[in-house]
């Protein structure tokens, strides 16, 4: 009788402590709470991390590399479709500005755009040179982290251009600039060049506004030749690094392009006095 009773205080202990578990899980990633701070896919964020096989993978500590990509890859479509919003309302903007220019002045600063959504495979790299850990709310830490999920290129011909186009992205209401690192004035040590800015961008949906983040690029033709082609060689010689030589030509056919660039601009310039 009494081992009776002590077997189920033990239960009654185990089962309160397994409530006390799960609870602090599901504070991490309370429905309402993701809700409340209109997070882009906030509901279903919080319905996919508190299910029971992933509460419990996380809970035993036998979530993986393999795990998050696979889920990842699962959720892709239904966690981070706001990023394809984004990218298409950035697109179509940038667009209608080309069009607007052409037509008003005869000229537009953009040669081209190019767009692209992060693949999950990108995306897992990504958190581990950032060191994110695979924490319970890993999916929440993504989207409030990782800002170039979404990604566009501007290609302009010239450097001022590159401002100009700067300048129009800072004043237009339905974009928020986060933050801005110019590349140009101060170059990578590989020599690359270009200006990034990370925004948000405001996209109407039928149950309201999201403001989702993006990364702008904001580059020359030579510079987007430059970073290309340097792009390439990285995937080359992925897992080992470029022949120091390579490198050091890198760099001063960088700073060639770059000299190249300048003579443009004063050229035009001179030209459209």
């Amino acid at each position: 009788m009494e081992n009776n009773q002590q077997n189920e205080q033990q239960e009654a202990v185990q089962q309160e402590e397994n409530s006390v578990e799960v609870n602090s899980f599901q504070e991490i990633v309370d429905v309402n709470t993701l809700v409340d701070t209109d997070l882009p896919g906030g509901r279903m964020l919080a319905n996919v991390m508190n299910s029971g096989m992933i509460r419990s993978r996380f809970k035993d500590g036998s979530l993986n590399r393999m795990d998050l990509f696979e889920m990842i890859q699962k959720y892709w479509d239904t966690l981070f479709n706001q990023y394809e919003m984004a990218l298409n309302e950035l697109k179509s903007d940038f667009q209608i500005i080309d069009l607007d220019w052409k037509t008003r002045y005869g000229y537009t600063p953009i040669e081209h755009i190019k767009a692209r959504i992060k693949d999950p495979l990108s995306l897992l790299k990504k958190l581990e040179r950032k060191n994110i850990a695979l924490t319970p709310d890993i999916f929440h830490t993504i989207q409030t982290e990782i800002f170039d999920i979404a990604g566009l290129r501007i290609v302009t011909t010239f450097i001022d251009d590159v401002y100009a186009m700067k300048e129009h992205i800072m004043e237009r209401e339905d974009i928020r600039v986060i933050r801005i690192k110019d590349y140009i004035e101060n170059p990578k040590p590989s020599g690359y060049k270009s200006l990034h800015m990370v925004v948000e961008t405001k996209v109407i949906t039928s149950s309201g506004i999201l403001w989702v983040p993006a990364e702008i690029q904001i580059r020359t033709s030579s510079m987007d030749f430059w970073a290309a082609t340097e792009h390439k060689l990285n995937y080359k010689y992925e897992g080992g690094d470029i022949p120091e030589d390579a490198k050091e030509q890198l760099v001063e056919l960088s700073k060639a392009s770059f000299v190249w660039d300048k003579q443009m601009s004063l050229l035009r310039n001179q030209l459209l006095k």
